[in-house]
């Protein structure tokens, strides 16, 4: 006897975009992971991954802190940063604030 394979159902696309996306903003810290399942929903997180950028402290728990020169260094940072709205900066000088300010336009 043969076993027939049944196509999984997909669900409609929006509908699937808005679990991911509510998944992301009720856990931001697993965005990186959810990316990891299609490239469609890698498309759809990403700019939500980059938008708080938190520097020089894991004072929110909730996000985390990526090291400033990391990102500075960075040879495709315009492509993450120009998703940043908001900016949490921790024990950074004037200058390097400057130079944070400067990467992310939408700030």
């Amino acid at each position: 006897r043969l076993l027939t394979v049944m196509p999984l159902a997909r669900l409609p696309e929006d509908v699937e975009r808005y679990i991911f996306e509510i998944g992301a903003f009720s856990n931001p810290r697993s965005i990186s992971t959810y990316m990891l399942v299609a490239r469609r929903v890698k498309i759809w997180l990403e700019p939500l991954l980059y938008r708080t950028l938190v520097t020089g402290s894991e004072a929110i728990p909730a996000i985390p802190a990526v090291p400033l020169q990391r990102i500075l260094d960075l040879p495709d940072a315009p492509r993450f940063t120009a998703h940043t709205h908001n900016l949490l900066c921790h024990t950074l000088t004037q200058e390097q604030i400057l130079k944070i300010i400067a990467l992310c336009p939408n700030v």
